[in-house]
């Protein structure tokens, strides 16, 4: 008969949640986007839209912390914005998609041996509105 030591049982009891949670990752609901600061009606009058700006980067901040992100989508808008426009510009209308990201089944390594990952991968996809306030 086939019988499991209390080590080995840990070890498939964990596999087993690891590969259920893969499993279902795709069938649970979640919010993959956030967005950010859009133009107020107020500002119509004095921003004008020169151009659109996305970027693709990838981080490990927990994605519950929608203000980090915004920060940090932001900050990344704005220097690729600045390669293409010059002059007082900034960055409205910012959309924040979740991508997954391959290199989380890196992590599983660790989890099998029974280490806590305390972290996760994302690919964050960024978009945003080029603005120039002072409009003529």
């Amino acid at each position: 008969m086939f019988s499991v030591k209390g080590k080995d049982m840990k070890k498939i009891i964990g596999i087993s949640a690891i590969m259920l949670i893969l499993l279902l990752e795709s069938c649970v609901s979640n919010n993959n986007f956030v967005y950010g600061p859009t133009i107020t009606a107020n500002e119509l009058e004095t921003v004008e839209i020169i151009g659109s700006v996305e970027t693709i980067f990838e981080t490990t901040i927990n994605w519950g912390k929608n203000n980090i992100l915004l920060e940090r989508s932001y900050n990344e808008l704005l220097k690729e914005a600045k390669k293409s426009y010059t002059g007082e510009i900034d960055i409205k209308n910012i959309i924040i998609e979740k991508r997954y990201s391959n290199k989380n089944f890196l992590l599983l390594i660790p989890m099998i041996f029974g280490n806590g990952v305390g972290y996760g991968f994302t690919n964050i996809y960024a978009k945003g509105e080029v603005i120039r306030y002072n409009k003529n």
